[in-house]
Parts: C-alpha cells; sequence; structure tokens
C-alpha cells in the first residue's frame, strides 16, 4: 500500500506509516510489543525481531518496536546494528529513557565509553530513578578506571533499586 509522497514521487515501503485508525489497530500493536518483549525473556529471538518487524512495516516510527529490535540486535552480538536500531527508537521518541540507557549499554560494549558517558546521563537526567542507568554509569566508570565515579553510580543504582543484581 505504497503512497505517493509529498514531493510527487512514488514512496517506498520504508517511507509507508499506517496510522492507527481505531484503538483494535493500537491494541494490536501494544499486544505484539507485549508478545515480543516476552520472547526476548525467554530468548526467542528471532520470533520478536519477526514480530517487531512486522510492526515496523505498517509503524515504522514506532519506537518500542526499534527499541525491542536494538536489544535483540545486541543479544545476538550485533553491536552496530542495535546502535543503528537504538538511534532510530531515540529518532522517534527523544525523551525515552530506556532507550538511551541501552544504546549506553551498547556503546561502552562497543568500547565507545564517551558516547556511554552520554547517553546514560541523559537516561538519569530523563528518569533519575532509573537504576539499571546508573548500574551501567558505574560499569563504564570501573572501565575507565574511574573507581570512585564507579562506587558513587553503583551506590545509586542500589539505592533506587536494592535488588539489582
Amino acid at each position: 500500500m505504497n503512497s505517493k509522497s509529498k514531493n510527487g514521487r512514488g514512496s517506498t515501503s520504508d517511507q509507508r506509516d499506517i496510522r492507527p485508525r481505531d484503538a483494535g489497530f493500537e491494541e494490536a500493536v501494544r499486544k505484539g510489543l507485549a508478545n515480543a518483549a516476552q520472547d526476548i525473556s525467554h530468548g526467542r529471538l528471532a520470533r520478536a525481531d519477526a514480530i517487531c518487524a512486522r510492526i515496523l512495516e505498517y509503524v515504522p516510527h514506532q519506537h518500542e518496536a526499534w527499541r525491542l529490535r536494538g536489544l535483540i540486535a545486541c543479544q545476538s552480538h550485533k553491536l552496530d546494528l542495535a546502535a543503528d536500531y537504538l538511534t532510530r527508537s531515540l529518532a522517534a521518541e527523544p525523551d525515552n529513557a530506556q532507550a538511551h540507557c541501552d544504546l549506553g549499554m551498547v556503546y561502552h560494549a562497543m568500547g565507545r565509553h564517551d558516547q556511554a558517558l552520554d547517553e546514560l546521563a541523559e537516561a538519569v537526567r530523563r528518569a533519575p530513578a532509573l537504576a539499571v542507568a546508573y548500574f551501567h554509569l558505574g560499569n563504564v566508570h570501573s572501565a575507565r578506571g574511574s573507581f570512585d565515579k564507579a562506587a558513587e553510580a553503583y551506590r545509586l543504582a542500589l539505592q533506587y533499586r536494592p535488588d539489582l543484581d
């Protein structure tokens, strides 16, 4: 179901954005995302990725589908792809603290510590009680040899979530 773009040229399927016309469509997207998240938690990465890809066929700017695909790519050790997907998620929803945290985690895994610190700082700025962001900040500071900063970040992570592993 391709349409003409504003400049009169035909659009590609990547540009297709079928907006929800009713609550049933929105509910189907929510259920699909919930199923994908559950599949990720059970290690069914290919199935979760297929769900997210299908959602993105109809709603290309669905930030949570991009974020979940980023997590899937990260768990599959495809860090460049994970960073790309998480960047797309943030382009669609710049205020999403969890996506900033996830991108910071990926940058840390890539050895891009300055970018990791920037994303994780943005995550805690947007969601000051996001314990996992402090945990990842601690990991980055530790990798850089900034052990006092790492200890403070870990302390804050445990303050907000005492059960954090």
